[in-house]
């Protein structure tokens, strides 16, 4: 019982390392994609390391938690009450998830490094666009190894 705890326990260490190590470096393209698109120097971000990366990916996953557990059983309860289905309460769960997280990485972007809230929503946009193009990317590459 207690090695079986123990290992659990271990994995989900291992994966929230792994997880905001992927987003750490998702985080730091983000950031070199804003400054590249950024038309005078006075707009750009400081381009982060990789260490200040993985404190702002961190922290964002950490509150995106309690944030998403909170939504998510409201959204399952509000849904069950409005006659939703589970994969419908599920999809507006991460819907509304969506802009949330948004917010919670532009926070995390303009306390962990020296920018302004707006430049931080513009990065997290930015590494959102990042995430969704390697995401396509990996389903098209799954899609046509399946067929």
């Amino acid at each position: 019982m207690i090695c079986g705890l123990i290992g659990v326990v271990a994995l989900l260490l291992a994966a929230v390392t792994l997880g905001s190590l992927l987003w750490a470096f998702w985080v730091w393209a983000g950031i070199a994609l804003y400054n590249r698109l950024a038309d005078r120097p006075a707009t750009r971000v400081p381009q982060a390391g990789l260490s200040k990366c993985y404190q702002v990916s961190f922290m964002s996953g950490l509150v995106q938690v309690f944030v998403g557990f909170f939504l998510g059983s409201s959204t399952f309860i509000g849904g069950a009450l409005a006659g939703l289905s589970p994969i419908e309460a599920a999809l507006l769960s991460q819907l509304m998830g969506l802009p949330l997280g948004v917010l919670t990485m532009a926070a995390m972007l303009s306390a962990l490094l020296p920018t302004s809230f707006g430049r931080g929503i513009l990065v997290s946009l930015c590494v959102m666009l990042i995430v969704f193009v390697t995401l396509a990317i990996t389903m098209a590459v799954l899609a046509l190894n399946a067929s």
